[in-house]
């Protein structure tokens, strides 16, 4: 004080001309001084605050969020803590701390500031903060003994390392009362409590455009379609007061994840050189015909620019709660308006659209062949799904419910012919689930040779629900003339004398068509190697597909054509066979020996007294059971 005094009494000393110039000069200088500092103000410390604050907002956490609560009523049925996270009261809770609540976010945010509030008799004096991915697991506090008392003014905090979490507990172990009795917010006016600054984890943000523009609502030249071309460059005008050019869709074309924010900007500027100054307004138009609030682009002098983003989230003739339809059916308006009352022109080359969007599970697969045969492998790609973070994929392809493998590619072959309904399962970092159901419809493959092992003789049973004509299946397979198909007959326990051969004449014998029906056993003779594939109505059971059953339609009898290229033995086979209790019955298979015309005959009860001790390549296999049930076996258990 007293040098403020001692130079005052110095500049009083002076002669008053002197003090009124030095005054004048002074007062001048702290003029440009101030000048000097409201400039810097207004321009740098705002400047220097978007280079550094975090990407993010305030949330305006009110009830909505409110997850769960210490005491519901907390002894008090006028002053609930939902309308206190409101601002329509304050919260009080009567009985003694810790006082804590709950809240969800609704998906993950990095959350880097905390704010909160309290003016009452008895304020949090000590809250502590705890972030979490888990609603039921908070480990350790991210905030301690926060004070938030006496201050309707938002007491602000980012004293802590930005977390991820999609839940906040705010627990309150003290407060201004001795007994622990809490009143958080304003008793006199109320106000919001508490608030919570993130940045949407997984949100994404991709720019869209408008493309389509309107010939009825247009500017006045004739380009004005080039504002809806997708090109930054290529620019529609207008010279007319008022015009408007109406777009009347965009190019968005998702329908999954939730919505953060919706934002408008447009790229453009005005002619400086013969009219005036001219903004250029973005009038967003919902639902086809509902004109929202004007958003207004200072443009720029002769050269495209883009404007800032102009947040129309919250539009006061907007969804409010946006989904993808609104999306879907948004417009916008271009309207020019000079400064003055002049001519002017305008020019205008693009609008975007930008969606924020939390992505959800969305399971999506392809199969690389949607109609294999039977025992081939598919690859079934979910490489297109989508989701918040990390991806975890369970598929199901038996639809039993249960899981049978994992990864976002897979490789499956199918043992049956059918149409396979296959299911899967996409879990996102959110923990949203996503399901997606595809048919691969797979087709029975039933193939024929002629070699030195079997003479061209082939076994087959027909396992499929629908009857086929022989001269259908020698169709199918593409036999040659001559080549003959014939039926086992169960009655006789032989083949059939009815035979159909193929290309031949009524005189050759080649008119003997019959039907062959599920479990039928049909012995083809082919002179060269054939196949042919067909979609089944139904599941088809098939000796060819690895199962065998015994039934009154074909007396017990299957008939196999073995045609790996190895050899096994008897018991080789009978070890494969997926069986309880197999030993000991009287079940017998013979092997055809095309040299002698006779069956060599292993019998699983009387093994020593087997005349079958090897089954080769292409050896056919008669397999009998009486009243057994049916039999499967693994073809990846045999060995050589």
């Amino acid at each position: 004080m007293r040098g403020e005094k001692r130079n005052n009494n110095a500049f009083a000393s002076q002669p008053e001309a002197y003090r009124f110039f030095s005054l004048s000069i002074f007062s001048i200088v702290c003029m440009l001084v101030l000048a000097s500092f409201t400039v810097v103000f207004m321009v740098l410390p705002e400047q220097a605050a978007a280079d550094a604050a975090p990407e993010g907002s305030w949330l305006g956490i009110d009830s909505s969020y409110l997850y769960s609560q210490c005491h519901p009523t907390g002894g008090s049925l006028a002053h609930l803590l939902p309308d206190a996270l409101d601002g329509t009261d304050y919260w009080e809770c009567r009985s003694k701390t810790p006082h804590w609540f709950i809240i969800d976010l609704g998906y993950t945010y990095s959350i880097s500031s905390i704010r909160g509030r309290s003016n009452s008799q008895k304020d949090p004096t000590s809250v502590n903060i705890y972030i979490s991915t888990e609603a039921d697991r908070f480990e350790d506090a991210s905030i301690e003994r926060l004070d938030l008392s006496n201050s309707a003014a938002w007491i602000e905090t980012s004293d802590f390392d930005t977390t991820n979490g999609r839940y906040v507990k705010v627990e309150i172990e003290s407060t201004e009362d001795i007994n622990g009795e809490l009143q958080f917010g304003g008793v006199l006016s109320f106000f919001s409590i508490f608030d919570i600054f993130g940045d949407p984890l997984y949100d994404r943000q991709p720019v869209h455009f408008f493309d389509r523009a309107d010939d009825l609502d247009k500017w006045d030249c004739n380009e004005y379609g080039l504002m809806a071309d997708g090109e930054d460059q290529s620019y529609a005008y207008t010279t007319t007061d008022a015009d408007v050019q109406l777009l009347s869709s965009n190019n968005c074309t998702r329908t999954s994840g939730l919505i953060v924010k919706v934002e408008l900007r447009c790229n453009g500027y005005y002619a400086s050189g013969k009219t005036v100054a001219t903004d250029i307004q973005l009038i967003p138009v919902f639902g086809g015909d509902t004109d929202g609030d004007i958003y207004q682009y200072d443009a720029p002098a002769d050269e495209g620019a883009w404007s800032a983003w102009f947040d129309i989230t919250d539009d006061a003739n907007g969804p409010g709660s946006w989904a993808w339809e609104d999306i879907d059916s948004l417009g916008c308006k271009v309207k020019p308006i000079p400064s003055i009352d002049a001519s002017f022109k305008v020019y205008c080359s693009k609008v975007d659209l930008r969606v924020t969007y939390i992505p959800v599970a969305d399971a999506q697969f392809t199969p690389s062949d949607a109609t294999p045969d039977q025992g081939v492998e598919v690859t079934l790609d979910a490489s297109d799904s989508d989701g918040a973070g990390t991806l975890s994929y369970s598929w199901d392809f038996d639809n039993d419910g249960n899981p049978d493998d994992t990864g976002s590619s897979v490789e499956h072959s199918f043992t049956f012919a059918k149409r396979h309904t296959v299911n899967l399962t996409v879990t996102d970092s959110e923990k949203t689930v996503s399901y997606k159901e595809s048919v691969v419809t797979v087709k029975q493959k039933i193939s024929v040779v002629n070699n030195s092992k079997n003479d061209g003789i082939n076994y087959i049973a027909w396992g499929a629900t629908a009857s086929i004509l022989a001269s259908e299946l020698a169709s199918d397979l593409g036999l040659d003339a001559g080549d003959i198909i014939r039926k086992f007959d169960p009655g006789t326990g032989d083949w059939s004398t009815v035979e159909y051969v193929a290309g031949a004449s009524e005189e050759e014998g080649g008119e003997d068509d019959f039907i062959i029906n599920r479990w039928d056993h049909v012995q083809i003779h082919t002179a060269s190697n054939r196949s042919c594939s067909f979609t089944p109505d139904d599941m088809v059971d098939t000796t060819q597909q690895k199962t065998m059953e015994f039934n009154s339609t074909n007396e017990n009898y299957n008939y196999i054509t073995w045609s790996n290229d190895f050899s096994i033995t008897p018991a080789n086979f009978v070890a494969s066979l997926n069986s309880t209790n197999f030993g000991g019955k009287n079940i017998e298979f013979m092997v055809y020996d095309s040299t002698t015309s006779t069956w060599k005959t292993y019998n699983a009860k009387y093994p020593d007294f087997a005349t079958l001790t090897s089954i080769a390549p292409y050896d056919v296999i008669c397999f009998r059971a009486p009243g057994f049930d049916p039999i499967d076996y693994d073809t990846d258990d045999w060995s050589s």
